[in-house]
């Protein structure tokens, strides 16, 4: 028995590594309170029970990698994309319906649930939260590439007074100065109803589809007069309000409120 859970434990090891985050990422993202029934596993401890293989199965990993593999040990570890198979949505949205050709992503609560520290210990007193913190790559303009090192939070933020949200993301760049400004850290709420109307003037953090390829924006949404598409504007005056069609839009999510990082000289 220790030698299967050593082989499987093996397994589980080499799936976090080749997903590119740590234990206790993995953890939250299957939906666990305690990340100490993942390090368990890993210790060789015990072996994953059922409940481990159906969170699994049914997480955001699932059309990345081969569940057969995890279990038997048998064939790769991450399947080989088909052509057939839909572009997958980013890996930091919660698990995606579809609405009208664009895909809007469902409110995962337990982004928002007390959370073990990495020794599994309640780290968090009642009432508190972990909020998942992403930075994307710096770039050029408010449109920028969405990579994978987005898609992986970079540290968890901890604090009273939080307003209810589902992650919280560094701004790159000046596009929306003085609004927000390079440095600082919005808390934003993904839309949960697909058919919900945009709520105009106000900013969002946007998943684009454009040209074939996946972009991250900060925009106002303002109205088009196309009914079709919709204007990003920026704050900064020195990038040029872009027109683009709804359907580029994959996902959508709501800034509520700002953490400002300013230096004091």
């Amino acid at each position: 028995m220790r030698k299967k859970n050593t082989e499987i434990s093996d397994r589980i090891s080499a799936l976090i590594e080749a997903l590119g985050i740590n234990p206790n990422a993995f953890a939250v993202a299957l939906g666990y309170r305690r990340s100490q029934t993942i390090y368990d596993i890993l210790n060789g401890k015990c072996a994953p029970s059922f409940d481990f293989f159906n969170k699994l199965a049914n997480s955001e990993f699932a059309g990345r990698i081969d569940l057969g593999w995890v279990i038997t040990g048998r064939g790769d570890l991450l399947r080989t994309p088909s052509s057939e198979d839909p572009a997958p949505a980013p890996g930091f949205l919660p698990a995606a319906d579809a609405h009208r050709g664009v895909v809007y992503p469902v409110a995962q609560e337990r982004l928002q649930g007390d959370v073990a520290d990495k020794e599994g210990c309640g780290g968090l007193r009642p009432g508190m939260r972990r909020i998942p913190l992403y930075e994307p790559s710096a770039g050029e303009g408010p449109f920028v590439p969405f990579g994978c090192e987005a898609q992986v939070p970079v540290c968890y933020l901890q604090m009273p007074g939080l307003p209810p949200c589902d992650g919280a993301l560094t701004v790159w760049n000046d596009a929306m100065a003085p609004r927000l400004n390079a440095g600082d850290v919005v808390l934003y709420e993904w839309v949960r109803d697909p058919a919900a109307e945009i709520v105009w003037g106000r900013i969002y953090l946007l998943i684009l589809r454009m040209d074939g390829r996946e972009y991250i924006a900060l925009q106002t949404l303002e109205r088009a007069a196309v009914i079709e598409n919709v204007r990003c504007a920026s704050a900064n005056a020195r990038y040029a309000v872009r027109e683009i069609p709804c359907s580029a839009i994959r996902a959508r999510a709501l800034v509520t409120s700002r953490i400002c990082c300013a230096s004091l000289a």
